[in-house]
């Protein structure tokens, strides 16, 4: 698979077409990331919309979950999305 783009950037994407802030993608994210016992806190949502880190797998598959996306899609593959 091929990368085009960056986790940060479709994460930016989903947000902005489903308008969601920062705190709506938090609460999505949270009951996926207990489902797992992931500790999930809103600094690293903060710096994964920075592009100043990417989630690691465990997270990543929350966070697409949680937006109903595919994680390859989500981590920037050019895969499809859903």
């Amino acid at each position: 698979m091929e990368k085009v783009s960056t986790f940060a950037d479709r994460l930016k994407t989903v947000m902005a077409e489903r308008k969601l802030r920062q705190v709506d993608v938090y609460n999505l994210c949270r009951p996926y990331f207990d489902d797992v016992n992931v500790h999930f806190a809103p600094s690293m949502l903060s710096q994964y919309i920075s592009g100043a880190k990417t989630p690691r797998p465990a997270r990543l598959n929350a966070i697409a979950r949680a937006l109903s996306v595919n994680p390859d899609w989500l981590a920037g593959m050019n895969v499809d999305r859903t």
